[in-house]
């Protein structure tokens, strides 16, 4: 059976089609579709594109429907005052809402049209060409202003904490999202940038006036609220792009632009930092670090204060404790502070370390100090306190950790030779952690000065069984290049003849075992016992220079002048004094001097002390001890031994690295030698051209002839 052809519709069919299409979509438009059959009119539209009039339809469409939006519109008007603001916005919003719905239920009549002639026609589809008509006919208008000012009004409201319908504002602005000109929204290039705009000045209003009122604590607490309230309303008004961009506005407003001015509030950040103030602190942290530039301004103003808490102590017997114990209190606060205020930034960690560590060094005793603290809490006795991590805190901030080092030695030195170490578990714990810290270089001398008196205690044990006597004998051998120059460089002491005797006897024990080594005696950190007869037998414990002065000057001369010691007996002027001090002014007076005052004068004359009586048996007679800290006098000694032993270290350096290079040009081994000598002092750059001079001048380098600034290793 044969089917029958469609014949296409005849021209006048065309039109009939089309004014029954148009009457229908005005039905619906009007919301009067119950009695409309949608597939009679969308065959209506598929007629009229395949009779090719498909330009035709989509034309009169676009018509229909813009005289529809125009007819709506006329009945909006703009508002003549701020309160009229939500009642416009709202009958706006009622009129994209039913263009909407019209242009949706177009689009599903239409559906053929856009699938066929508007493709290759390369039109808007029936949806996007409802959207531009709005576009164009109600928000590009003079309408605008009155649309973007009545939505800012509303925000500002709402920044207000007024009470405003923010579905109302939210759902406006969403309608600038759906609509697009040049591949961007009505949304992006309006709206977006006047918002962010309007965000700036409106924050940085209220940023100047809560300046005026506001503590620095009361900014902060406000500043983070706010934050939150615009983040919050930023999500809920606009698109998620957008949120980033107006916390930026706010923050640029509220927080760049007052960085300085925080931080000179009242009750800012020094207060903060003095009393402790986490909460605050760790606020004005996430708030600066909001920012750009803000954690390094605020890293550069907590070290600025830090070096202001610099104290210089009055040099007393107490002072190098007390100023060790405060920079340990400043530590231990700051570290609460980087704990609690700035949530163990580690930038912020790095930049107290190094304000602290200049406050450290601003201490020019700051080395020797560190030594006596640690001296003070070894000699402590029954005190086993855990000082050695607190030690390594200060020993850390250092900067001349050789200078140190040579007061350590001294000072253990004199513990190990008197006894007067009351912690030896201490004693090895702090080396250890000095080793970790500085490596085994730097603790090689202090454990060989352990090793030396290990063995010394040995060797008595093994002298006394080979050599009996009724004078005890106790001898520690010192290594010379371990121990301190004035513990082993110093004139030889005239021992009595029974000490002497004894001594020799150890010197042939000794040299027996180590042959080519040679020893030489020194008493100055020495004790002894000595039996004396006063009005009853009395047992004196008391330097070796004390009692070479009681056997060989005292023993058999009842009364003898200063100057007359001196040229007896080969002790230096200044030990001897002590000495003479200690046995005639001090608690036991077992010899009397001729004059009263406390100063040991050239004229003074010193006889035994005969009428001398206590109810003790043995008395302990101590050498008056010299100041713990140096004298300023002291101190230049000290350094310039310091300074040419530098030198010595620095050449040592230049060369180690000029032979494993052999050519280096002067700035790059000028960095590797303070890059290694780092560790143990910081030297100056004119220390260091002096010493590549003194070994060029040696023949130790050589200058390249080609490049003046080059060096060569001379092998």
């Amino acid at each position: 059976m044969r089917r029958k052809l469609i014949r296409p519709p005849t021209k006048q069919n065309v039109d009939d089609q089309w004014e029954s299409l148009k009457g229908g979509l005005m039905e619906m438009y009007n919301r009067n579709s119950t009695h409309l059959s949608f597939e009679q009119l969308y065959r209506n539209a598929y007629n009229l594109v395949l009779q090719k009039r498909g330009e035709f339809l989509y034309l009169e469409f676009k018509k229909l429907l813009q005289e529809h939006l125009q007819s709506g519109l006329s009945q909006i008007h703009p508002p003549k005052a701020t309160s009229e603001m939500d009642l416009f916005l709202r009958k706006l919003l009622d009129l994209w809402t039913q263009h909407l719905l019209d242009t949706e239920m177009s689009r599903d009549i239409l559906m053929y049209l856009d699938r066929t002639w508007v493709k290759q026609s390369n039109k808007l589809m029936v949806y996007d060409l409802g959207l531009d008509i709005y576009l164009v006919t109600v928000v590009e208008t003079s309408l605008w202003q009155h649309i973007l000012g009545a939505i800012l009004y509303l925000v500002e409201r709402d920044r207000l904490l007024e009470q405003i319908d923010r579905t109302l504002v939210k759902n406006s602005i969403q309608v600038l999202s759906y609509l697009s000109k040049q591949d961007k929204t009505k949304y992006l290039i309006d709206f977006e940038p006047v918002y962010l705009e309007r965000t700036l000045s409106f924050y940085q209003a209220e940023s100047n006036e809560k300046q005026s009122r506001l503590d620095c604590q009361s900014y902060l607490l406000e500043t983070a609220s706010r934050l939150d309230q615009e983040k919050e309303r930023s999500s809920v008004f606009l698109l998620s792009s957008s949120v980033e961009l107006v916390t930026q506005q706010f923050l640029q407003a509220m927080v760049k632009e007052k960085l300085n001015d925080i931080l000179q509030m009242p009750n800012g950040l020094v207060y903060f930092l003095d009393q402790g103030k986490y909460e605050d602190l760790k606020r004005m942290h996430y708030l600066f670090g909001l920012v750009s530039g803000g954690h390094d301004l605020l890293k550069q103003a907590i070290g600025q204060h830090i070096q202001t808490l610099y104290r210089p102590f009055q040099i007393s017997k107490e002072s190098p404790v007390e100023w060790v114990n405060y920079i340990l209190s400043l530590k231990t606060h700051y570290d609460q502070i980087l704990a609690l205020g700035l949530s163990n930034d580690k930038p912020f960690e790095i930049a107290i370390n190094t304000a602290l560590q200049l406050v450290v060094n601003m201490e020019q005793r700051a080395p020797e100090y560190c030594s006596l603290f640690i001296d003070h809490h070894l000699r402590k006795k029954g005190g086993q306190d855990d000082f050695s991590d607190s030690t390594l805190i200060i020993f850390k901030f250092l900067q001349e950790k050789d200078v140190f080092e040579r007061y350590y030695k001294q000072h253990l030195a004199k513990r190990l030779l008197s006894k007067g170490t009351a912690n030896e578990d201490g004693e090895k714990q702090v080396i250890s952690k000095i080793k970790i810290e500085a490596g085994s270089q730097f603790t090689f001398k202090l454990e060989g000065m352990f090793n030396d008196v290990n063995v010394s205690t040995d060797m008595t044990s093994e002298f006394k069984s080979v050599n009996k006597s009724r004078i005890e004998l106790g001898v520690n051998v010192l290594t010379t290049t371990f121990w301190p120059n004035q513990m082993t460089i110093s004139d030889p002491i005239v021992f009595p003849k029974d000490m002497q005797d004894l001594v020799d006897k150890f010197t042939s024990f000794y040299l027996n075992k180590h042959s080519g080594r040679r020893l030489q005696f020194t008493g100055q950190m020495g004790s002894v016992d000595v039996r004396a007869q006063f009005s009853e037998k009395k047992e004196i414990n008391c330097s070796t220079l004390a009692a070479c002065l009681l056997l060989e000057i005292f023993n058999d001369c009842e009364s003898i002048s200063f100057e007359d010691i001196q040229r007896r007996i080969s002790i230096p002027e200044q030990d001897l004094v002590r000495t003479l001090q200690s046995l005639s002014l001090g608690k036991y007076r077992v010899i009397t001097k001729s004059t009263k005052t406390k100063e040991i004068l050239a004229s003074d004359m010193f006889s035994v002390n005969t009428a001398f009586t206590t109810p003790l048996t043995k008395i302990k007679i101590a050498t008056v001890a010299a100041q713990p800290q140096e004298t300023d006098q002291e101190r230049l000694e000290t350094l310039k031994k310091i300074e040419e032993s530098r030198k010595h270290q620095i050449e040592a350096c230049i060369v180690r690295i000029m032979k494993a290079r052999q050519r280096l040009d002067h700035n790059s081994l000028s960095n590797q030698v303070f890059e290694q000598m780092g560790a143990r002092f910081q030297p100056t750059l004119q220390l260091v051209k002096s010493r590549i001079e003194s070994l060029i001048e040696r023949e130790y380098l050589a200058r390249d002839e080609q490049d003046r600034s080059v060096y060569n290793y001379v092998a």
